[in-house]
């Protein structure tokens, strides 16, 4: 009774898989996607890609609205009259090329600074291993005096890299002060 029953058991599902109606859907191959996606693609509209060169060209289709600061500082200039040529704001483009100098010149002063302290610390970490390793109380008590001085030099390089950051976010500062989009600001200053 017991064998009946496992043979049962065994039999009800594979009858049950042979009941069922046989659906040979094969997936499609490689070269057949690649046909629909074709297919696909030539039924899509093109879609333009807009360049900064033609930005200019279409004035009248985007917004030109300015800063209110830029905005203010036009119209003071204008109404100081058109013929101060030679006390004339430079035009935007020097402008942006001297930001671009100036933020050029502070991200190098902070790279500077950084890799300078890196190079104190790790020289640090070097004259901390030659002053364990070392068995001679003579220089012992130069490398000792080589730590002191270089965790001055350190304490320095602290302060520069202060300064640098801190000079590097008064140019941003300055920058969005001129009416110079955030965008712009954060990749002139390297932080995207």
């Amino acid at each position: 009774m017991l064998r009946i029953l496992f043979v049962l058991l065994f039999l009800c599902p594979i009858w049950g898989m042979a009941q069922q109606p046989q659906e040979e859907e094969a997936e499609p191959s490689l070269f057949e996607l690649a046909n629909r996606e074709r297919e696909r693609r030539a039924g899509l509209k093109e879609v333009p890609i807009i360049t900064h060169a033609d930005l200019k060209n279409m004035r009248g289709l985007i917004s030109t609205a300015q800063a209110p600061a830029a905005a203010a500082s036009e119209e003071a200039g204008e109404g100081a009259g058109e013929g101060a040529g030679a006390g004339a704001d430079p035009s935007p483009e020097e402008n942006l090329s001297d930001l671009t100098a100036q933020f050029a010149e502070a991200r190098l002063d902070v790279k500077n600074a950084e890799t300078q302290s890196n190079v104190l610390q790790l020289k640090m970490n070097d004259l901390r291993n030659a002053y364990f390793a070392e068995t001679d109380g003579a220089t012992q008590a130069r490398l000792q005096q080589e730590l002191e001085q270089n965790l001055q030099d350190i304490e320095a390089s602290k302060q520069q890299v202060q300064q640098a950051q801190q000079a590097l976010q008064q140019l941003q500062q300055q920058a969005a002060q001129a009416g110079l989009p955030p965008g712009e600001v954060r990749e002139l200053s390297g932080t995207r």
